[in-house]
């Protein structure tokens, strides 16, 4: 289990301090704006349309008095795709030659976690499946017994959905209602199987039952290959938990697994991390190719995020909140254990289109930050992951890059101190301050 072993992060003494400087704004423009106006929820994305028949280019910004507000997530010379961060009002202007157009965004009301403004875009999810209707084919949980609301435990009717849906058809559908899931002796609560689909409306709850296991998962993926679970709200038990030991009950628990997509779903309130990328076996090899999007993960003990032991992974379109319990309470960790002696190399990380708030403020032990890559004071030769993208991202918080390589933040916020101990390349995003770390 990941733990910060005796990394206390003793911040070594300051060389640079400052704020990273913003590009000159910019604007981009056309023959003509067709979206002159926007209404947006925090978490919302919206599209601007211009008319640009004949493909001049286009130079799209944010002024930098509206970048906490919203986030250019994407742009051509016939549209651009926002991303709404927080309420107000704000500007997205373009500009061709020299003329220059205003688009005025409103953004008001409470986060419906990423849904696209005009239904014009894809919004990334790369599972075609509706959450609201079973899905041809599907085992509805159902029909192996599961009765929403009734007070009796759900998990072994679900269990033997999924093991039938491994025969067949491979998709298992919970409809809309209250679950209630236990964790058995050996700290699993439902137990995935490769190939199978997991598809639950997003009125669906699974509500977890207290226990005294200090490691456990609610959803649990060991190694299998072409895993989805989609929809519905996983509601911890840290509430209820029995006793005061362990840091370690997940969510949705990834170990030694391939090609997982974890999409539209609310992890929430758990006694550990909301979702754990790991591995059960030192000779495993951790996980490669899991997709995190459109979720809301927040309140969880320990992280809401922690990649243990994962390379190729995709974090995109999330709302992520308010980690806190037990250390080092993040919003997104990179932490890997000790495997064999050394210390395996998370690679190909990308963190896009994603809001991120911390509990508190930061604190030099290093609990509370937004994203964090863990830190060996005085070894600056400790590398915990490589090729990190962050993009199109709000940081409402701290960051701290410990032992990152190859590190880029673009288009990104950072409203707290981002503390660097390894050159990340920030150029192109807005930093509150910025504190290079020995």
């Amino acid at each position: 289990i990941a733990v910060l072993s005796a990394l206390v992060m003793l911040l070594a003494p300051v060389t640079v301090a400052g704020i990273v400087p913003q590009a000159a704004v910019t604007v981009h423009a056309a023959v003509s704006l067709k979206t002159t106006s926007l209404t947006l929820k925090p978490g919302e994305r919206g599209i601007i349309k211009i008319n640009n028949k004949k493909g001049k280019k286009v130079r799209w910004s944010v002024p930098q008095k509206d970048m906490g507000k919203i986030i250019l997530k994407k742009t051509t010379n016939k549209k651009a795709v926002i991303y709404a961060l927080s309420s107000g009002k704000a500007e997205v202007t373009a500009q061709v030659g020299n003329k220059t157009f205003t688009c005025e965004v409103t953004i008001s009301g409470s986060s419906d976690n990423g849904n696209e403004n005009n239904g014009n875009e894809n919004n990334g999810n790369n599972s075609n499946y509706n959450t609201e209707t079973p899905p041809a084919g599907a085992v509805p949980v159902t029909d192996y017994g599961a009765v929403a609301g009734d007070g009796s435990d759900d998990t072994s009717a679900i269990n033997e959905a999924i093991n039938a849906a491994a025969a067949g058809s491979h998709i298992v559908y919970v409809p809309e209602g209250q679950y209630d899931i236990s964790i058995n002796s050996a700290g699993i609560g439902i137990e995935m199987k490769s190939g199978v689909s997991l598809i639950m409306s997003s009125k669906a709850v699974l509500n977890v039952a207290g226990t005294d296991k200090d490691w456990y998962n609610v959803i649990y993926i060991f190694g299998l290959n072409g895993v989805t679970v989609k929809g519905g709200t996983i509601n911890g038990e840290r509430s209820s938990h029995i006793g005061d030991d362990g840091e370690s009950g997940a969510g949705v628990g990834v170990y030694d697994s391939s090609t997982v997509t974890i999409s539209d779903m609310i992890i929430r309130s758990n006694w550990g991390d909301g979702i754990y990328l790991g591995t059960g076996s030192d000779s495993k090899g951790g996980c490669n190719g899991v997709t995190i999007e459109n979720c809301q993960i927040n309140k969880n003990r320990r992280n809401n995020i922690a990649i243990v032991y994962a390379s190729d992974v995709t974090i995109s379109g999330c709302t992520i909140s308010d980690a806190y319990g037990a250390s080092p309470q993040c919003g997104i960790i990179i932490e890997p254990n000790m495997v064999g002696g050394s210390l395996p190399v998370c690679r190909n990380i990308k963190i896009l289109d994603t809001v991120v708030s911390s509990k508190k403020a930061a604190t030099l032990d290093g609990d509370f930050y937004c994203f964090m890559t863990i830190y060996y004071p005085g070894d600056g030769s400790v590398k915990s992951c490589d090729n990190v993208t962050i993009s199109g991202c709000s940081f409402k918080g701290s960051c701290f890059n410990g032992s990152g390589s190859g590190m880029k933040i673009k288009d990104s916020v950072i409203s707290g101190t981002f503390y660097d101990a390894r050159n990340a390349d920030v150029s192109d995003s807005v930093v509150r301050d910025y504190i290079k770390v020995e």
